[in-house]
This record gives structure tokens, sequence and C-alpha cells, in this order.
């Protein structure tokens, strides 16, 4: 009996979560990125330290294309902080 493997896709998607321009973590999803960069942000902001926050230097990118995907600085959630 043969037996074939299935390769894992080489084009799957890696998300790359940025906080104040550092790497926060990397995910396979982005629903799970945006909601760990957006958690970041606001337990920063909850610690009474938002004027700590670079919104544009916080943001989601395609690992291969390094197209961003999200921008905190556009996001009307964090707009009374810009």
């Amino acid at each position: 009996m043969k037996i074939h493997y299935i390769k894992a896709s080489e084009d799957k998607i890696i998300y790359v979560a940025f906080f104040n321009g550092e790497i926060l973590d990397t995910f396979d999803d982005y629903d799970k990125a945006e909601y760990a960069l957006k958690d970041e942000i606001n337990e920063t902001i909850a610690m009474g330290a938002a004027d700590s926050i670079d919104f544009s230097e916080c943001w989601i990118e395609d690992e291969y294309d390094e197209e961003v995907m999200y921008i905190a600085d556009g996001d009307d959630d964090y707009a009374e902080y810009l």
C-alpha cells in the first residue's frame, strides 16, 4: 500500500502583527491577529499609557507580500487617542 502525503500549501498566508513598530506575533488567521493587536492596544490604554502608543506603528501585514491589512491610526475605535 502506497501512502501519499499532502504537503502544506507554500502560499498559506501568515499575518504579522506589529505593536509600536515591533513584532507582536505571527498568526495564520487574520481575525486572531487583529484580536491580539487590539487587545495589546486596549490593555495599554487601560493602564493609562495611551500616550505611549504610536498608532501609526501598530499594524497587521501579510508576511509574504508585506501588504498592510490593518493599521490602528485608521481605526475609529482609537480616534480619540490620535
